[in-house]
């Protein structure tokens, strides 16, 4: 039976004299199918090795089970500390048979021939830090598969949130920003600008130059609000021709003045909608609203929709802000 010891790691360097006389201290137990051998938390009295059949051990609920099978050790750290707990809990899968070291004739062996004890001992702090790096590299590769989930997760969040033709907010991320902007998150002394931003006459731009060239006003409008806010605000497109820029802390001179400059700056760009043809203008209408914590977001969306319907109705190219 010794040639079973001699497949494990622990008992690898040891001599046919040192296994057969581990053999002897020990017996061999038949067990069924379905036995625990112990259950974790107990106290550490025998080590097992597998000689046929297998068998799961559980570490906890939360972890993998491990099969161990023929020429497997199981139980034996227990055993070697003076007062162990079993780590897990074993049990046979199918019929078995092992070979059973008792902490008592482990302390026989120990006594008779300390050589034996000493190599199983030596072996298995090999075996074990062996087993450790194992973990660590397997501790590595799930934090790296954590790290690259993470990734995708965000990434996956940003493009919940990002107009694909753009790049800006969507109106998902429009309605995120503006809730939060509008609650208790604004200092009592700051003040709240939103902007509600229509590409004029786009269904002609589609029509006379192509959807292509719709596509370009759209993202040379998306640009144009990109250089010109700060890096504190936030610029969405929040429908086909439609776009809002919300501005926390900033003062109503300030607002009037950006929405001005943005107007200004869709209105100098210039589009190609085809090589080799000319470039045309676009123009946008601006509707504004100020607030504040105090004001609903419904409250200054409201009232910047207005804004952006009286700038349309007085012919469009224009920044018309709400009165109150």
């Amino acid at each position: 039976m010794w040639e079973h010891f001699r497949s494990h790691p622990v008992f690898g360097d040891l001599s046919v004299a040192d296994l057969q006389a581990i053999e002897s201290f020990g017996s061999v137990r038949q067990v069924p199918a379905g036995e625990v051998l112990f259950r974790i938390g107990e106290p550490g009295d025998a080590l097992y090795l597998v000689l046929e059949g297998r068998l799961e051990f559980q570490l906890s609920s939360d972890l993998p089970v491990r099969e161990v099978g023929a020429g497997e050790l199981i139980g034996e750290l227990a055993l070697f500390a003076r007062h162990g707990r079993r780590s897990g809990t074993a049990t046979t899968l199918t019929d078995s048979r092992v070979f059973e070291l008792s902490r008592a004739a482990f302390d026989e062996l120990v006594a008779s021939r300390p050589q034996v004890a000493i190599a199983m001992l030596r072996t298995t702090l090999d075996y074990l830090l062996d087993a450790e790096r194992d973990l660590l590299d397997g501790l590595e590769d799930k934090a790296a598969q954590l790290r690259s989930a993470r990734s995708r997760l965000a990434m996956q969040k940003r493009l919940s949130r990002t107009d694909g033709l753009t790049g800006l907010y969507n109106r998902r991320g429009f309605e995120l920003v503006i809730s939060r902007l509008t609650d208790d998150s604004i200092e009592p002394d700051q003040g709240l600008a939103l902007l509600y931003v229509d590409l004029d006459f786009l269904k002609d731009i589609n029509d006379c130059h192509g959807h292509d060239a719709g596509d370009r006003a759209l993202k040379a409008v998306a640009e144009t609000l990109r250089r010109s806010v700060r890096s504190s605000d936030f610029s969405c497109r929040i429908g086909g021709d439609e776009f809002a820029v919300v501005m926390p802390g900033i003062s109503p001179a300030q607002a009037r003045r950006k929405a001005e400059q943005i107007r200004e700056a869709v209105c100098a760009a210039k589009i190609v909608a085809r090589e080799g043809q000319a470039a045309f203008s676009v123009s946008v209408s601006v509707g504004g609203a100020l607030g504040d914590r105090q004001v609903s977001s419904g409250a200054l969306r409201r009232a910047a929709d207005r804004s952006l319907y009286e700038a349309k109705s007085r012919g469009r190219n224009r920044v018309h802000w709400h009165s109150g």
